[in-house]
This record gives structure tokens, sequence and C-alpha cells, in this order.
């Protein structure tokens, strides 16, 4: 790859996903390393302990490389993964681990973070007009995991339980009143929601009280299995 002009740093990181993702979408060992990237080496719920703890570190470690922006990473991770799975979903043999481990994985990570966001200890605390969620290492973990869904999603083998397990942890969350960063509510009830269930209608529970629930279309879902 030769470029004819210098660029900056997130453009060049860009550039050499954009190479690898186009000459190596047909190696495992591409997928392997992009979810590395998106995952982490955290575990998203000690992550979440760790901020609610009322004692916590007085200043923050900073990034030990200041042209390396991990979010960036992340997100370009994300984007030449999709890339990859949609070029390559029906030629690739994948294996199980890709089509029901991971898949299956990343949606009980999904139902332990909200899990671990709805618990009275978040909902008391008082992190201002964005709520907990926007707190810079609760946002990074909580982007992780949907977006890691969001991708492998495309790639699972036993779409309607796994769609059937994510609209159980949405309808949670909805009876929780979680608050969520703005960006972390459009890509669970924008994206994920949107493309996989109906449009989002009101109803009532058995007490009378309003809320909110996804009937999903089985005929979607029916063409998302095949």
């Amino acid at each position: 790859m030769s470029l004819e002009d210098p660029v900056g740093c997130d453009r060049a990181r860009e550039l050499c996903y954009e190479y690898m993702t186009n000459q190596y979408s047909g190696s495992l060992h591409l997928y392997v390393a992009l979810l590395q990237i998106l995952t982490g080496d955290v575990k998203p719920d000690e992550i979440l302990k760790s901020e609610v703890a009322p004692s916590r570190v007085l200043f923050a470690i900073e990034n030990p490389n200041i042209y390396k922006e991990d979010l960036v990473d992340i997100q370009l991770a994300y984007k030449y993964l999709r890339t990859a799975i949609r070029k390559e979903r029906n030629r690739l043999e994948f294996p199980d681990v890709f089509r029901k481990d991971i898949p299956r994985f990343c949606v009980q990570q999904l139902g332990i973070i909200c899990e671990s966001a709805s618990t009275r200890e978040v909902k008391t605390k008082k992190n201002g007009p964005l709520g907990f969620t926007s707190l810079p290492n609760v946002f990074t973990v909580i982007y992780r995991v949907i977006i890691t869904v969001l991708a492998m999603i495309e790639l699972v083998s036993d779409t309607e339980n796994v769609l059937k397990d994510i609209r159980i942890i949405i309808d949670k969350l909805i009876q929780d009143k979680l608050q969520l960063h703005p960006l972390l509510n459009d890509l669970l009830f924008g994206e994920l929601s949107q493309k996989y269930f109906s449009t989002i209608t009101k109803g009532e529970d058995k007490d009378g009280n309003e809320f909110m629930m996804f009937v999903k279309e089985f005929e979607k879902l029916f063409l998302l299995t095949t």
C-alpha cells in the first residue's frame, strides 16, 4: 500500500484497516484480530463495579500512546468487521465458535451489563444530565458490547433464539427505565431494534402501567434465518 500524499494518524489507521479487509477477508485470522480490538481485554461487569465503588483512583491512567485513540480503533474494527462478514458470510466456512459461541457470549455480556447498570447503586448516582453511562470507562465498555452484538448477529446460525434473548434484555431496560447515553440508546433502540424488530409500540402491563414493547415481525425474522 503506497500513498501519494501524507495523511493524518486516524486516516492512516483507517487505510490500514481497509487494506487488511480487502486483502484478507477470506482469512479467519482477520476476524479474530478485529474481534480482539472490538472487545478489548477487560470484563465489562468488573468495569461497572469499579465505577460504582465508593473509592476511586485519584488520577486516571493516561493513554501511553498519544497518537492512538482506543475509541477510534473500536469504531474502525466494527466497521471493517461488518464489511468483511457481509462480503464472506456466504462463502467462507466460519466455524461454530463464530456462528454460535461468540454471538451467545456477546448477548450474555449485554444482559450482564444492562443488569449491572440497572441496580439501585447505579440509579441513585448523580452523573450529570447524560447519566452513569456517560462516564468514559462505562460508555466505552457498553459501546464495545453493543457493537460486537451488532456485528456478530449477522453471522449467528440460531438467529431466532438469539433475537429472543436480545428482546428480553431490551424489554427489561425499558421496564427499568434505564437512562442510557444518547449514542448507546440509538444503537440499542435504533440500529439494533429497528433492524430486527418492528416499530416500537406502546402497551399496558397487568397493573395498567404504560410501557414500551417491541413486536417482532416474524416474516422478517424468517428471512434472516434462511
